[in-house]
């Protein structure tokens, strides 16, 4: 219980502001995977996409500069990163974006799309992208 509302009072951040929806798209090669790091040891794994297109449901608190994404039960999880590449390899040869650049993208309100092409990513809102 004490932890849960740690984590409630952490991710509401220094204004109290809500987290607002800040979802990424994925655009790669068929059998495209993301998996979301929580926490230092929790991951959260996306199946494969036939197609190659992921909607990842990052949320995005502008008070705190915080990305979270909901568990199953509703509560914000703090975002370490996000990893996405095959499904094969993804550890390999995936692409990952930190917190930071998560943040960065999400704070200007816009939907964010990352692009993955080889060992190249390019992420970024609208049509101008973001660089690491």
């Amino acid at each position: 219980m004490i932890r849960a509302a740690l984590v409630t009072m952490l991710m509401t951040g220094a204004a109290g502001a809500t987290p607002v929806p800040a979802p990424v798209s994925i655009d790669g090669p068929p059998g495209t995977t993301c998996e979301v790091t929580l926490a230092h040891w929790y991951v959260l794994r996306f199946p494969p996409s036939s197609d190659g297109t992921l909607s990842v449901p990052l949320r995005f608190d502008p008070g705190g500069e915080t990305v979270s994404i909901l568990s199953r039960q509703g509560i914000e999880m703090a975002v370490e990163g996000l990893l996405c590449g095959p499904e094969a390899d993804l550890h390999s040869s995936g692409q990952r974006l930190d917190f930071r650049r998560l943040a960065r993208l999400a704070r200007g309100g816009s939907p964010v799309t990352c692009h993955i092409d080889g060992s190249d990513t390019d992420c970024g809102t609208g049509t101008a992208a973001a660089g690491p």
